[in-house]
């Protein structure tokens, strides 16, 4: 998995992109945060943490069904928080 190293990170989302939930895992794979804002990152403590990021892609235009096409994507991440003196 890609690496985050310390607590201070931005989630961008591009062009046709809506987030639909972050969800953070502990070092046991507990599920610890899931929601549709932001992880509080400065709620977690020193150790290693999973990121999981779900997002909609809105697809093609679907006329007879007035609607756009969606696909859902998950994205995971490892973070890892050490104490600043580390």
């Amino acid at each position: 998995l890609p690496t985050i190293n310390g607590k201070d990170f931005d989630i961008h989302y591009g062009s046709g992109i809506s987030p639909e939930s972050i969800s953070v895992y502990n070092s046991e794979f507990e599920c610890i945060h899931n929601t549709d804002e932001p992880c509080p990152t400065d709620l977690l403590e020193e150790g290693t943490y999973y990121l999981v990021i779900t997002v909609i892609e809105q697809g093609k235009f679907i006329p007879l069904q007035g609607k756009h096409e969606s696909s859902c994507y998950e994205y995971a991440y490892k973070i890892v928080i050490q104490n600043e003196e580390n």
